[in-house]
């Protein structure tokens, strides 16, 4: 199996080192690519992509070159993707959607429950509401055409979505952060079922070539 690209949008970890745990858990080959410098994999090198959040809002930084090229990759890409928080609202805009500051809330942070709205592998194993780690501001607020929102809560009306006809999907939240979720009380059961369910769909999809 080739490896799933870690593209990451900041200097700092911005939670990619728990995303890296989780796939070294399941024997995952990754390999990590600085999205934000430049780097970014060909999809011949990878059998996947996860997109990392960031520090930075795309509603400020939509028009940099960086992000056009990433843009460019997610609208063309042959290979699984899953984009998480920041992730998510780069995987809406590379196919038509926006996003901008949500008005529920001034930054939501913290164990958040959400309510899953469709059967969907991406969901397998999980019950209707499911506790997953939130921290954003930013939010898709134009679901792009050819896109099933998956999941919402009460802050955020676009919690998950899929393309209808090619393997991408996104989630708003962190299905990977399991450390503040334990300072908080709670723990990230739900989130690592998510992570693992799209780390089967990479193996499925990439034993059919």
């Amino acid at each position: 199996m080739l490896p799933v690209a870690l593209l990451q949008h900041h200097p700092g970890t911005v939670c990619i080192e728990e995303v890296r745990r989780l796939l070294d858990k399941r024997g995952i080959p990754h390999r990590t690519y600085r999205a934000d410098i430049g780097e970014l994999p060909s999809n011949d090198d990878v059998s996947g992509l996860m997109l990392c959040g960031s520090d930075y809002y795309l509603s400020d930084i939509r028009n940099e070159e960086w992000v056009i090229r990433e843009l460019d990759l997610l609208s063309s890409a042959n290979r699984p993707v899953l984009g998480i928080c920041f992730g998510h609202q780069l995987v809406a805009e590379a196919f038509g959607g926006l996003t901008a500051k949500g008005k529920g809330y001034s930054e939501a942070v913290g164990p958040t429950e959400v309510e899953v709205l469709e059967d969907h592998p991406l969901f397998k194993g999980l019950p209707g509401k499911i506790l997953v780690f939130e921290w954003h501001e930013d939010e898709v607020v134009r679901v792009p055409s050819g896109f099933q929102v998956l999941a919402q809560s009460t802050d955020c009306p676009v919690e998950a979505m899929v393309h209808k006809e090619r393997p991408i999907w996104c989630v708003q939240f962190h299905p990977e952060v399991t450390n503040l979720m334990h300072e908080h009380g709670a723990d990230n059961t739900h989130g690592e079922i998510i992570v693992n369910n799209f780390t089967n769909l990479v193996e499925s999809l990439s034993s059919y070539g």
